[in-house]
Order: C-alpha cells, then structure tokens, then sequence
C-alpha cells in the first residue's frame, strides 16, 4: 500500500507502516526528526498528495500514482476551537472580532479542505475539535490517548473517507490533560487539572505512538472485500447516498411508537423507535460543499465558477453567476460572513472566477 502522511515531521505514523511493510512517505516543510530522511518529501505536503512522482530528501524520486491511503495532520492553530477566544478583541468594553486572523482561518480551512479532497483511494484527516465560525465538515469520530495506552486526554477529531472507524486497542485510566488549558478558569477560579506543563507546539503535536500503531495495524489490513464494502456505503461512492425527507421518516418512527398512552408502559421496541426518530433528527444534514460535490461526482452538474461579491460592510454577498445571496451575522454592531466554497443555490464553484 503506498501511504502519505501529510504534514508530519515525527515520521511517526510513517514508521508504523513502513514497519508493517507498507510504502509509506512522511510530508512536510519541516526537516524530519525522525531521523528517516529517505522516506521524507521535504516540501508542499498540497503538491505531494497528488501523487504522481515524488522526491524524498535523498534525492530519489517515487513514482506512486495515486496515493492508496492519505493521513493528514493540517495545522490547528487558527481552526481550534481552543484558539477561538483569540478571534475577538474587546475595545471599549465592546467585542470585535480581530479581522486579520479570521484571514488566516480562512486560509487555514482552505488548506484542510485541499487534505480532505486530496488524490487518495483513502483519506484521514486529524485536527483537534474546530471552531464552529469556519463551519467544517463534521468529522467520523472523536478519539483520546488512553484508548491507546497512553494516560492521557486529549480530544482529537478524525475526519474518515472510505476508512473505517479507528477502534480503541488499549483502554487505561487517564491522569492528566496532554495540552494545558491555563492554570485559571474563564471566572478566574483555579483549574484542578492543568494539564502538562510544556508549551512547545511541536511536542503538543506529535502522533502518539498508540494511536500510529492502531492506524497502522486498522487501516493497513484492510481486505480488498472490506473496502468494497466501505466504497460501496461511503463518501466515494457518492452517487449511492439518497437525499430523503428526514423530518417525514422522523415523524413515522413517532407515530409507530405509540402503542401506548403511558410513557411507563411502553415497550422496548416503542422506545428504541423514539430514539432512532432522536437520531434522525440529530443527523448532520448535507452542505452546500458536499451537495456540490455529490453532483460533480454523478455527473449531474456543470462545473461553474464564481465569487462572492461582498458588501462594503459585509452584511451580504451576492453570487456572480446566479445572483444568489447569502447573509452575515449581526454581532456587536457588525456583521461577521463566512462565505461557502459553492454557491447554495447554483452549485457555481467559488475560490475564484477561471480566466
């Protein structure tokens, strides 16, 4: 299996599968530290992960196709919803929201977006939880260090294409938070749990060693029946997915429920179709960006391009070729506008309009 690991300098998870006898690359603009320099791609990891034929630091170049699998770590910093505090500044007793990172949270979502949609049969991506203000796609899972072996919390979000779910290997009793969240709360009462002491980002970063191993052991077993399987019900196979009126099968399962007047009285079955009428309810819906994409990939659309044309002020934004409008949120006195990739309305891709 030829494997990318995008935006890795550890050469962690690359180690893992190259162990297992994979063809495995670790990619980064950092030198390695893992002291493996012939099986890293010193560079633009958005170059690397369209494959092709690639060149490590001994100057050997790969010819590698398309890439079997793509585990991406992009960089958190402005997506996090940790760092989402530092998104606003108060002036004056009023909270305005500090316009040049909101920039680089823009830029950094468009680089995650690149990783999501690399060139790969199979595709991971790994960020802490995001801030909701870049409205990314949901991600598959969540998964912490001691489901791994390591006495650790650390809350991290897996975003899965035709993969399936990480599974824990080896529960243990967590004893302290990895990343240190302050030694005082947002009411300035202190934490009891600080978390580790270190500040250095890249020791915050790293892969551990659990968790490399299980991706590794998981995703490189993968028989040609199971990803069959997983192809078939998956993001890849998108002309599979059917777009249903959830708030009519909702209602059904409602309605075939009651069987009894009496909350007390009902059955097993009647309170395993009110909860799956909870879970309908509670399901991610589809977003303008994936509704495109599902189109793209039947084959049931035109690749149009566009752009926003934003208001002086914000407030909206008007799509170029349908004339759409989408609307910013009123905070503080201001508007705050994100605007989608595609346009809701036509489809129109818009990261820029072709010459």
């Amino acid at each position: 299996m030829k494997v990318i690991v995008a935006c890795e300098e550890s050469q962690t998870v690359c180690k893992a599968f190259r162990e297992r006898g994979h063809e495995a690359y670790s990619c980064d603009v950092q030198l390695p530290s893992g002291c493996h320099p012939e099986w890293h791609i010193l560079g633009d990891a958005t170059e690397a992960l369209r494959g092709g034929c690639v060149q490590t630091m001994d100057m050997t170049l790969h010819e590698v196709g398309r890439w079997d699998l793509a585990i991406c770590h992009p960089p958190c910093t402005y997506l996090s919803n940790a760092g989402a505090a530092r998104l606003f500044r108060i002036i004056d007793g009023e909270s305005y929201i500090y316009r040049k990172r909101f920039e680089k949270g823009l830029d950094a979502k468009d680089f995650f977006m690149e990783m999501f949609n690399a060139n790969a049969e199979r595709i991971a991506v790994e960020n802490p939880v995001p801030s909701g203000i870049f409205r990314l796609p949901k991600y598959t899972q969540l998964i912490e260090p001691y489901e791994y072996g390591h006495p650790y919390r650390k809350k991290t979000c897996l975003w899965l294409v035709n993969l399936p779910m990480l599974r824990p290997t080896n529960i243990v009793e967590p004893t302290i938070s990895w990343v240190s969240g302050g030694s005082k709360r947002s009411d300035g009462s202190s934490r009891e749990n600080q978390g580790m002491k270190f500040r250095d980002s890249k020791t915050k970063s790293k892969t551990f060693q659990g968790i490399a191993d299980a991706m590794a052991d998981q995703w490189g077993k993968i028989s040609a029946e199971t990803r069959r399987n997983i192809t078939e019900r998956g993001i890849k196979r998108r002309d599979k997915m059917r777009l249903i009126d959830a708030d009519a099968l909702a209602k059904a399962f409602r309605e075939a429920s009651e069987t009894d007047d009496s909350k007390d009285n009902r059955t097993y079955w009647s309170e395993a179709l009110i909860s799956a009428a909870e879970e309908v309810d509670d399901a991610p819906t589809v977003s303008p960006d994936m509704a495109q994409v599902l189109a793209y990939e039947c084959g049931k659309a035109e690749r149009k391009r566009g752009k926003w044309m934003l208001s002086s002020d914000d407030a909206e934004g008007v799509c170029t070729v349908c004339q759409y409008k989408i609307y910013g949120r009123p905070y503080q006195g201001h508007y705050l506008i994100v605007p989608y990739n595609y346009c809701p309305n036509c489809g129109a891709d818009m990261r820029g309009e072709s010459e």
